[in-house]
């Protein structure tokens, strides 16, 4: 009999101590033997009577058994300041404890009075001790589901029934540690006891719920408890609010807002501007239109909230990503206003809005703003134009007429220009697209029409008018034709398109005889090497035509010959040094032909 008091002291100070026994959580709290399995059997080992037996009045008059564990040297310090203290000062002590918001060390120092006031004290355990060490699980950290599960078949193993506070105490404890058939099994306890659900155990079962990531369950359990008028503390609300929001329930969040009752210091009409700001910053951010055009209504355009740049860029770009201009340009003057240089981005989502909604004029305007705010546009920044002009034709007239018009002389962006010339080029309308060129460039903002220009109308066949004027011009503003037409065999040889290429060399080879060029620099060294390669590897034997013009002008690419021949199979390097011997006899043969009719003259 004397044994059985034994196993309950040491599963409490087993718990009681954490400085001690580093697997508090993992061992019983008054060393259980008694378990709740998911299937709800239940398992009871045979000493389990012995322990009950044990718990007699006549033993509660014993002293209990001397078999503790050293205090660490904490522990010594603290329990000397209780010693001092009668008994009913120290339950006094851990009703305060357990009455205050968990935190710091006040879970351990729970534990310690409770220990204290078994080990040292003598005191039998009861439901107030059992309700104190409930509460010292509330700790984020160091309390467990499990440990409840432990405690709870304690009490039953000792015939303690559970109190009212004890299962709202637990219900509270299962919010910082979620387990929803534990939390079942607390509510059918409350039912059964004919216990009242008080409000503040209502809000623990909602918050548990909304921990358990059950978000409709949460928010229809919400939506029940301001229903039933149940007293809901601010925070309660604002957790709900955030986690909603964070978690893209955002009409559900703005509809709690809209619910949530104003804080006393602040009249009823006045919105928590910190709320409104999170929900805004969120859906913003994630790009949710219809949530971000919402919030933005009821806060920005009643003057109630003032957003962040951050948050007015990520607002810029939901209203680009959904064609909304007038939201984009609200965005957009917000920003100028606080007298912040608007950067590149800015500008291209202001486009991007404006070609969502078909609208190429107010696009291509977006394009001069950007020139005269310091922030010239790139091609990349007409690339969204671009796509809308190949897809909706009949709206390059429109953005011609916005280039074209007086107001804009001397203003048009090069790639302004560059757009409307590529567009042309692609439907093949060669001709139309240096008309332009000719219309426009002398309305070009200074340096004038860049390479990209030139690149645009050359890599097209023209007329040999339309090449010379057009290299004359790039002689004009300090463009080089040989670097230009370079650019072009570079980007043809990577295509594969080896007819364009010779094409290309072909007006290449043209351009000294043209205004009076000097020779002109030949292909570079990378783009001949690009072209043979393509060359080569169709079997071409323009390929030793290629590197005889490039001996002639002193670029020896023998080496690079061999490694592409060495790659070849041994056929198809046989075949190429068979046409290469047939290619060059035929040069002789033609050579010697024109030899002997230049003597026969």
């Amino acid at each position: 009999m004397g044994a059985a008091p034994r196993v309950v002291v040491d599963g409490l100070w087993r718990c009681l101590c954490p400085s001690i026994d580093a697997a508090l959580s993992a061992k019983s709290l008054l060393a259980p033997r008694y378990f709740i399995h998911a299937n709800g059997l239940q398992r009871r080992p045979p000493w389990v009577r012995q322990t009950r037996a044990a718990h007699t009045d006549a033993d509660a008059q014993q002293p209990i058994p001397n078999r503790k564990k050293p205090y660490s040297s904490t522990d010594v310090y603290y329990m000397s300041k209780l010693r001092p203290l009668p008994t009913k000062a120290l339950y006094e002590v851990l009703q305060k404890l357990r009455g205050q918001q968990v935190h710091g060390d006040q879970p351990i120092r729970i534990r310690r009075v409770v220990r204290y006031l078994i080990e040292d004290r003598g005191e039998k355990p009861n439901i107030f001790l059992y309700e104190a060490l409930v509460v010292a699980n509330w700790d984020s950290k160091i309390g467990s589901a499990d440990e409840l599960v432990r405690i709870w078949n304690e009490m039953r193993a000792a015939n303690i029934p559970p109190s009212q506070r004890f299962l709202h105490a637990a219900l509270k404890l299962l919010v910082n540690h979620p387990n929803f058939v534990l939390r079942q099994e607390v509510l059918d306890e409350i039912r059964e006891r004919g216990f009242l659900l008080s409000d503040e155990g209502t809000c623990s079962v909602a918050l548990g719920l909304l921990r358990e990531t059950q978000y409709e369950l949460a928010v229809d359990k919400f939506q029940e408890m301001i229903r039933a008028s149940v007293e809901i503390p601010l925070w309660v609300f604002d957790i709900f609010i955030y986690e909603l929001g964070k978690q893209g329930f955002v009409e559900e969040a703005i509809d709690l807002m809209r619910q949530r009752p104003p804080p006393p210091e602040k009249p009823p009409s006045t919105p928590p501007d910190d709320l409104w700001y999170f929900l805004l910053d969120r859906s913003s951010q994630d790009l949710r239109y219809e949530d971000t055009k919402l919030l933005w209504s009821l806060t920005v355009e009643r003057n109630t909230l003032t957003p962040s740049d951050g948050m007015l860029t990520n607002v810029l770009n939901t209203a680009a990503r959904y064609g909304d201009a007038a939201l984009a340009t609200q965005a957009i003057r917000l920003l100028s206003n606080r007298l912040r240089k608007l950067a590149l981005h800015h500008y291209e989502a202001l486009i991007d809005c404006y070609v969502h909604g078909g609208d190429a004029s107010n696009a291509v305007n977006v394009l001069f703003i950007m020139s005269a705010a310091g922030v010239p546009p790139d091609t990349a920044s007409t690339r969204s134009l671009y796509l809308l002009l190949k897809k909706s034709p009949e709206l390059l007239e429109s953005a011609i007429a916005v280039l074209s018009a007086p107001e804009n002389h001397g203003n048009v962006p090069a790639p302004a220009l560059d757009l409307v010339l590529e567009i042309l080029c692609q439907r093949g309308d060669v001709k139309g697209a240096v008309q332009v060129y000719r219309d426009l460039s002398s309305r070009l903002l200074s340096p004038g029409p860049s390479a990209r220009t030139f690149e645009l109308l050359l890599e097209s066949p023209t007329t040999p008018e339309s090449i010379e004027y057009l290299l004359a011009e790039a002689r004009f503003y300090g463009v080089s034709p040989a670097g230009v037409y370079d650019r072009l065999v570079a980007k043809a040889a990577a295509a594969g398109e080896m007819e364009k290429c010779m094409g290309l060399l072909a007006w290449m080879e043209a351009l000294p005889r043209v205004r009076g060029y000097v020779q002109q620099p030949w292909l570079s060294r990378r783009t001949l090497l690009a072209v043979l390669k393509g060359l080569f590897a169709n079997l071409d034997p323009r390929a030793w035509d290629l590197v005889d013009q490039a001996e002639k002008r002193g670029m020896d690419v023998k080496e690079e010959v061999e490694g592409m021949l060495s790659l070849s199979d041994p056929e198809r390097k046989q075949r190429l040094s068979g046409k290469q011997t047939s290619l060059r006899l035929q040069s002789s043969e033609e050579e010697e032909a024109a030899t002997e009719g230049e003597s026969a003259r």
